[in-house]
């Protein structure tokens, strides 16, 4: 099965489908009633250009204000709870099974976002120094959360981020998965993205 689009991949991810997550609000005042410190502003397709990182609770109306006036729509928004920057990262990724048995381009920065960590820092790995990489990374039931997507979903890329010593997110696990997509190609377009 294929998720195809970004809206599949929310509905469900909001369905609790696609492994442990942080919560995600449909409005603002939504999200500042969940009493969570930092967001991410996402919109409804990949690479939305109004997106917004770690923006504090009490920045958040005025940014999406500022958003508005520059020609988001505000029911185009959703708001994802996120971790305040800073917080230790084991390891930033997207994993894809292939017919290597996996591909893994990822970063270790705690610093960085996933995507800012792999476009600066990426390495790539295949087949089984992958997945020693993530042996060596992630703890042994957050690999196995990685697996089951991957059965349900077998083409699909996987992005997460592993805090060490944290647990987050609805299913209270170290990883959290950011996005499930089959609708992004895994190593060119965040390059092409990135301007590569």
């Amino acid at each position: 099965m294929k998720i195809p689009n970004k809206k599949t991949f929310l509905d469900l991810s909001i369905k609790g489908r696609l492994g442990n997550r942080f919560s995600v609000h449909t409005s603002v005042e939504a999200a500042l009633a969940s009493s969570a410190p930092t967001f991410y502003i996402r919109g409804p397709v990949a690479r939305w250009p109004f997106m917004v990182p770690w923006v504090n609770a009490e920045d958040l109306e005025s940014i999406v204000q500022g958003i508005e006036d520059r020609g988001g729509r505000r029911a185009d928004m959703y708001f994802s709870e996120v971790v305040p920057k800073g917080v230790y990262r084991s390891i930033n990724a997207e994993a894809k099974r292939d017919e290597r048995g996996l591909t893994l381009t990822y970063g270790v920065s705690s610093q960085l976002s996933l995507r800012d960590d792999i476009a600066q820092n990426g390495i790539t790995a295949y087949g089984l120094a992958a997945w020693f990489v993530l042996r060596r990374r992630m703890p042994p039931e957050d690999i196995d959360m990685l697996c089951e997507i991957w059965e349900e979903y077998p083409e699909c890329i996987i992005e997460f981020s592993t805090y060490r010593g944290r647990h987050l997110g609805i299913m209270n696990r170290s990883t959290i998965i950011w996005e499930v997509r089959s609708y992004i190609l895994l190593i060119g377009a965040l390059l092409t993205s990135y301007g590569w």
